[in-house]
């Protein structure tokens, strides 16, 4: 059933057909909590991206927190981490939402900005590459920008017969 839902879509981004090189796979339980004025959402499951040359990465979702439900200021944070890993090739990276969140009285005096990722890519212990940056703004590897918000337009996604 979904599987011919989008079989007349393509998404094209700088690098050409994105379809053509890689196909994504997965299935979650969705999970909401609400706390009070809070709301959660977790994805839980795996993604697997199979690219054509045989390689696959394999992801787990953040958690999507939504504050001011009921009063206040609304606000909608990505909490958590990602899991990014290639057992082929023996890959990891915990990509870290808001990775320096203050607790206790500390997150009283001193905020941190929540749109920051950080992550270290480790090869059988060893880290290999740190990411950083912001998903609303752009991502670095080791200091060098691979994705930027005003420097990358976003894919198209375009309909064909």
């Amino acid at each position: 059933k979904g599987k011919g839902r989008y079989s007349n879509v393509r998404i094209r981004n700088r690098y050409g057909d994105v379809g053509s090189q890689w196909k994504v796979k997965g299935s979650w339980d969705l999970i909401t909590l609400f706390k009070g004025n809070v709301i959660e959402t977790t994805w839980h499951g795996p993604t697997t991206v199979s690219f054509n040359d045989g390689g696959r990465v394999r992801y787990t979702m953040p958690t999507v927190m939504m504050s001011g439900v009921m009063w206040g200021e609304r606000i909608t944070e990505i909490i958590g981490e990602m899991i990014f890993s290639d057992h082929q090739n023996h890959l990891e990276c915990r990509l870290r939402f808001n990775p320096h969140v203050k607790t206790g009285v500390e997150s009283l005096f001193k905020k941190t900005v929540s749109d920051h990722v950080r992550g270290e890519i480790v090869h059988k212990n060893k880290v290999l590459s740190i990411a950083e940056g912001s998903w609303l703004d752009g991502l670095y590897f080791d200091g060098k920008p691979y994705w930027e918000m005003h420097r990358d337009r976003p894919a198209k996604i375009t309909k064909w017969n």
